[in-house]
C-alpha cells in the first residue's frame, strides 16, 4: 500500500528567522519528512544546486537577497528549474503572492502557519512533482523505444543497389518521426530481373511502422 508520505522526501526550508525554521521542522518531521535549513538565499541556491531537494519552502521577505530573486536563479538553471517551491509570506499584499506565482512558485503559504496547511499542501505539491517525473521518466523511455524501433525499421532499407541490375537508382529515405510507414525494397527475382516495390501505409508512428514491417517480411 502507497504511504502518504514517501519516503526520503528532502524538504529545504529557507528563512532568515531562526524559529520560523525551528516551527516548520518540527511539523514537517512529524510527518516523516527530512528536511535542511538555509537562512539566506545565496546558501539556498548553492544548496539546490547542490543537493537538488525535493522542494523547497522559501520566505520572501529576506535580506540581501529577496525571495522572488532566489526564486528567479532557481527557475533560470536548468539544473534546480524543476524543483517546486512554495512560498513563504507574512505579507497581506495580493500582489506579493501573484509575483511569487508568475515568477514559477507551485503555491505559498501564508504566515502564521496553520501545521496542517503546511503538511497538506507540501503533501500535495511532493505527489504533482512525483507524478510529473514519472510522466517524463515514461516519455523518455518510450522515446528511446521508438528510436531503436527507428534503427530497425532503417537497416530493412537497401543500402545499396544490388550488382548487375543495369539501372542508376538512388534513394533518400527521410521518416518524419523516428518511426514511419513508408518503406521500400530491390529484390532480385530470376532471369536478371528484380522487383522494386514501394510502400507507403497510410498514417504515422507505431501503427503504420508495424504494418510496414509484416509486409515486408512477407
Amino acid at each position: 500500500m502507497r504511504s502518504e508520505v514517501f519516503e526520503m522526501n528532502r524538504i529545504l526550508i529557507v528563512d532568515d528567522d531562526r524559529s520560523v525554521r525551528i516551527l516548520l521542522r518540527s511539523i514537517l518531521k512529524k510527518k516523516g519528512y527530512e528536511t535542511s535549513e538555509c537562512e539566506d538565499g545565496v546558501s539556498a541556491v548553492e544548496f539546490c544546486v547542490k543537493s537538488n531537494p525535493d522542494i523547497v519552502l522559501l520566505d520572501l521577505l529576506m535580506p540581501d537577497m529577496h525571495g522572488l530573486d532566489v526564486l528567479k536563479q532557481l527557475k533560470e538553471n536548468t539544473q534546480t528549474a524543476s524543483i517546486p517551491v512554495i512560498v513563504l509570506t507574512g505579507s497581506t499584499d495580493q500582489e506579493d503572492k501573484l509575483s511569487a506565482l508568475r515568477s514559477g512558485a507551485v503555491d505559498y503559504i501564508s504566515k502564521p502557519f496553520v501545521s496542517e496547511e503546511v503538511t497538506l499542501r507540501v503533501g500535495t505539491q511532493l505527489r504533482i512533482h512525483e507524478l510529473i517525473s514519472s510522466l517524463q521518466s515514461a516519455v523518455r523511455e518510450l522515446e528511446n523505444d521508438l528510436e531503436a524501433a527507428g534503427r530497425i525499421q532503417r537497416a530493412l532499407v537497401p543500402s545499396e543497389v544490388p550488382q548487375g541490375i543495369g539501372v542508376d537508382i538512388n534513394w533518400i529515405y527521410m521518416p518524419s518521426s523516428s518511426v514511419g510507414g513508408d518503406i521500400f525494397d530491390i529484390i532480385p527475382l530470376e532471369h536478371s530481373r528484380y522487383l522494386v516495390y514501394v510502400l507507403d501505409v497510410s498514417g504515422h508512428g507505431i501503427n503504420a511502422a508495424l504494418v510496414s514491417v509484416m509486409v515486408h517480411r512477407f
